[in-house]
């Protein structure tokens, strides 16, 4: 929460916690739903988050080590995602939205700062073709 506040009162106009569990290979085929531990975790999260108006989204990913010889995006480097939302190719869970609050200094600063340095390296890439980003 302290991390989400401060992003907040640096002027970010949306802020969200978007969390990752990953599963061990088979937890998918195995099991019928999550342990009792991480439902409560999300729960009490989920309260909090609400609370203070922040986002809050999940993904769920499976281990997967045949996945890495496919090429299909689902099962993408080795992990698999859980499309727990039943939508096709959403596998976010979508809970709490942000309220969005006004933009503000530093973080218009930090962005204008940012966006910079990246058209300073797509001017740099152009006039010099084949160097890295």
């Amino acid at each position: 929460m302290g991390q989400l506040t401060k992003y907040r009162e640096i002027g970010s106009p949306s802020v969200s916690l978007l969390e990752v569990y990953i599963c061990e290979d088979g937890f998918f085929e195995t099991q019928d739903k999550l342990p009792r531990e991480v439902l409560a975790a999300i729960s009490e999260k989920h309260s909090v988050i609400t609370v203070n108006k922040f986002g809050y989204s999940i993904i769920f990913l499976q281990q997967n080590s045949k996945s890495e010889q496919k090429n299909d995006l689902s099962n993408y480097l080795g992990l698999q995602t859980l499309n727990v939302n039943r939508l096709s190719g959403d596998p976010i869970i979508h809970g709490a939205q942000p309220i969005l609050t006004p933009t503000h200094s530093p973080f218009i600063e930090l962005t204008a700062m940012l966006e910079g340095f990246v058209e300073q390296e797509v001017k740099a890439e152009v006039t010099t073709p084949g160097s890295a980003l």
